[in-house]
């Protein structure tokens, strides 16, 4: 599934960012980053409020690709390698969608 590569990915990368850079961060503190950073933002009213949220549990399939293809890009770009197995939900809607 998505989220098994979403989790593997945050593992690698902070393996990576303490192997380059020295820096300790646990996988959470890079979900809470990514999730700020590239999840898209819900509206959920409560009560007479309406509220902003960011959960990548309440992503759609596609929403969930447009969110891991914007992280593939970003460590991409900033020098992480990640693993994309041959078999996966992520691989399988890249290689649709390049057809």
């Amino acid at each position: 599934s998505q989220n098994a590569i979403y989790w593997k990915w945050l593992g690698e990368i902070a393996k990576q960012t303490k192997d380059m850079i020295g820096q300790v961060h646990d996988v959470d503190t890079y979900h809470e980053h990514f999730k700020k950073k590239f999840c898209p933002v819900s509206k959920v009213v409560l009560g007479k409020t309406e509220v902003s949220i960011q959960s990548t549990k309440k992503l759609s399939k596609g929403d969930m690709h447009h969110y891991l293809e914007h992280i593939d890009h970003w460590a991409h770009s900033a020098g992480y390698v990640l693993t994309i197995p041959m078999e996966c939900e992520y691989k399988e809607l890249n290689d649709r969608q390049n057809m």
